[in-house]
């Protein structure tokens, strides 16, 4: 056999074998008995949450916004460590470039969520439709489920709760981490494969849950934001110095023209 006709063959295993990996299935998303499990974070742990420096709403925003459908996943969302909280920094920036607040919330008193220890719900391979639809219909049919490690919680309490998820979730059209509210609860859900973020319900009153500790300004721009030295800390927005200073304020520039642009439009 000729050596180009090795090759070909070759190549074309190779090309057949990747092809075949990307178009395995993964297995279905479940939720069984033990992949929910109630936690009580005690008073003064600590929520970390990225803010933008210069909020990009308008009028015209708030306003269509009263006029959106809350979806499954409307939230606040808040991260257990720093080091999640730079990942949602980026969001915040212009172009990679300008600044954002890094906030540092402690929890007033003891605080329930549902944990979701199903690490599938990290995997951005199953929609954000699919994960709710499986916690929801597992709500409805099990409530909490059995939970071996009740955390010295009493049956009863657990036993009511599940009888309220049951309650709650019999209709599977109602939105996932709002409907939480009714009882109570915020949802944990992996982030990724090691951490976990914390959902608040938009409806629930996160002001009297939590008090802002700490307040910190991170100014990106004079490296990518790969980088682990992307950014700048200062103490507040009045300490930003030169060349720092300059990124913000060509932020606030960009920022405040994408108002007034929305801000012209007329709605009826």
């Amino acid at each position: 056999m000729k050596l180009s006709s090795c090759f070909f063959m070759l190549c074309t295993f190779v090309c057949a074998t990747e092809i075949t990996a990307q178009r395995t299935p993964k297995p279905d998303l479940t939720v069984r008995s033990g992949d929910v499990q109630l936690k009580k974070f005690p008073a003064g742990t600590r929520f970390y949450k990225s803010r933008p420096l210069y909020p990009k709403q308008s009028k015209m925003t708030k306003y269509m916004m009263h006029r959106v459908r809350v979806n499954d996943w409307s939230g606040q969302y808040f991260a257990l460590s720093q080091s999640v909280t730079y990942l949602y920094a980026k969001d915040y920036l212009t172009g990679e470039k300008g600044g954002v607040y890094l906030k540092t919330y402690e929890l007033k008193n003891d605080f329930e969520v549902l944990l979701i220890k199903n690490k599938q719900f990290a995997d951005g391979y199953y929609n954000q439709h699919i994960k709710a639809d499986k916690l929801k219909g597992f709500f409805k049919e099990h409530g909490l489920g059995y939970i071996q490690d009740n955390g010295n919680i009493p049956d009863s309490q657990l036993t009511t709760i599940s009888l309220d998820l049951k309650y709650y979730f019999k209709n599977l059209n109602v939105p996932l981490v709002s409907t939480l509210n009714n009882l109570g609860f915020a949802l944990e859900c992996p982030h990724d494969n090691k951490n976990n973020e914390i959902i608040l319900p938009p409806n629930m009153k996160w002001e009297n849950i939590l008090r802002e500790v700490q307040s910190k300004v991170l100014v990106y721009g004079l490296h990518p934001v790969a980088d682990p030295d992307a950014f700048q800390e200062f103490d507040n927005i009045d300490a930003v110095v030169p060349p720092y200073k300059k990124l913000i304020d060509e932020q606030k520039r960009i920022i405040d023209a994408e108002r007034q642009d929305s801000a012209d439009i007329i709605v009826y």
